[in-house]
């Protein structure tokens, strides 16, 4: 295998899901040999820089990378293309070069694609995130389709974001590749291991302050305006009504931390709903949840609504972007509309009111479903694309 070198260009102002991936893709690309170097914005280099599973890639901090919302397209291009042809020019040979463009948003990049589509250079683009028809200039459009015809593999996360890029850049879908997300977990949580681990739940429960009886709501998301939690409380105080005996914990940090917890406290839900900062033991609150609750707006695709059917919860979440590509068929009884709020009140009450082996059926199925995606196939079929980009370039020279 011939080792090449892979450079990571990173448009993201913060670091959020789509930078995350890149620490297991850093991961994979060095436990396999190659050479990679991360060129990002000061906070997401902060982020990176301080995580051990980045530790094998060369980092570069550089803020003319980063797309600014505050000006238009245009400036962002021109100072992004500057910054990638200086670069690209400082490097002794680009014969081994695979630029790998990492995009939380369809345009955020368009310079970086601008660059490579004039050099010709073979590359891969990764779309994140789109999860309706994005409104571009006709420049961006047309630098987007051009890469797109020219040197860049464009791949995103899901079905559904394919078909809102195709249709935000008038391209066809099959010039798209889909390679879902998919967590650890997945491949490693064997059933015994479940079993076993799901023997610990009530000293689990114990450990965190929840009663056995207690029915627990679990949401892992960002504190942020596209995660639903505001719905999320409207609901929950209305099932809660009905079930005397429901807790509502939501894992995870962000923007919107202070702002939601001033929320629980100005609806007086203090003894109904406990917010967790991130934490690494994510794991157990999987393992101590009776169901698990997506209220999201959008997504790409999301690995904790994949993680949560790995470890057997029934899912009730709205039905939205690619939601519905995981929870299909049987499982697709947990979807709801976005804006249907009794709708979600009514599926939540019933599937708690359920009898124990009933749920634990459905959990069964939303688990047989998660084994179809896992990190470990996610990261080697995009090794594959960046490798074949490669070969690309040695036959184009």
């Amino acid at each position: 295998m011939n080792r090449l070198h892979v450079l990571i260009l990173c448009p993201a102002e913060r670091f959020g899901g789509a930078e995350v991936y890149l620490v297991g893709l850093i991961e994979a690309l060095g436990a396999a040999g190659h050479r990679v170097t991360a060129v990002v914005g000061t906070e997401v280099h902060h982020r990176l820089a301080a995580l051990p599973r980045a530790a094998s890639a060369t980092l570069v901090e550089d803020n003319d990378i980063v797309w600014d919302w505050s000006v238009g397209p245009v400036e962002n291009i021109q100072r992004q293309q500057a910054m990638l042809a200086g670069l690209l020019d400082r490097l002794p040979s680009t014969v081994d070069v695979v630029p790998f463009v990492n995009l939380n948003w369809l345009s955020v990049g368009t310079g970086l694609l601008a660059e490579l589509t004039a050099r010709r250079l073979p590359s891969v683009a990764l779309v994140h995130l789109c999860p309706h028809p994005i409104d571009l200039t006709d420049a961006e459009r047309m630098i987007l389709r051009a890469s797109m015809r020219g040197p860049v593999r464009w791949v995103c996360v899901s079905r559904d974001n394919r078909f809102f890029i195709a249709d935000s850049l008038r391209a066809p879908e099959g010039d798209i590749r889909v390679v879902h997300n998919g967590p650890a977990n997945t491949a490693t949580l064997d059933d015994a291991a479940l079993a076993e681990r799901r023997g610990q739940r009530p000293a689990l429960r114990a450990r965190y302050g929840f009663r056995e009886q207690d029915r627990i709501v679990l949401t892992v998301g960002r504190h942020d305006t596209q995660k639903g939690f505001e719905e999320a409380i409207a609901v929950l105080r209305d099932v809660a009504r009905v079930e005397s005996d429901i807790h509502y914990v939501w894992v995870g940090g962000g923007r919107c931390s202070a702002l939601h917890e001033a929320l629980v406290r100005y609806n007086r839900l203090q003894s109904l709903v406990t917010l967790v900062e991130e934490t690494d033991q994510v794991d157990d609150y999987f393992l101590l949840a009776d169901l698990f609750y997506f209220p999201t707006k959008y997504e790409g695709f999301s690995l904790a609504l994949v993680e949560a059917a790995s470890f057997g919860l029934p899912i009730i979440a709205n039905d939205v972007s690619s939601v519905g590509e995981l929870l299909d068929g049987e499982l697709s009884r947990g979807l709801c509309r976005t804006a249907w709020h009794w709708q979600h009140v009514e599926c939540m009450v019933e599937m708690l009111r359920l009898p124990p082996e009933q749920r634990a059926a459905i959990g069964s199925a939303t688990r047989a479903r998660a084994k179809s995606f896992s990190r470990d196939h996610m990261y080697s079929r995009m090794m594959d694309i960046i490798t074949k980009s490669r070969d690309s370039h040695e036959q184009a020279d």
